[in-house]
């Protein structure tokens, strides 16, 4: 995500060898809330990603789609 001009976000893409992350990550995260509850449990695996992150740690990657 980008921040432009008066907060307005855009979505940026990047495609390596015709793999889209922003489908990777969608995809991710269907896996994820299948896994784990919906909605909450992706948020509680986010909160989990970010609080590593800010701890200093590697935090484990979401399962592939």
């Amino acid at each position: 995500m980008q921040e432009r001009k008066g907060g307005e976000l855009k979505l940026i893409d990047v495609v390596i060898e015709a793999n889209s992350m922003l489908i990777n990550t969608r995809k991710q995260y269907a896996s994820v809330m299948r896994r784990d509850g919906g909605l909450n449990g992706l948020m509680t695996a986010l909160a989990k990603m970010r609080d590593d992150l800010r701890a200093g740690k590697q935090p484990a990657p979401l399962p592939e789609g």
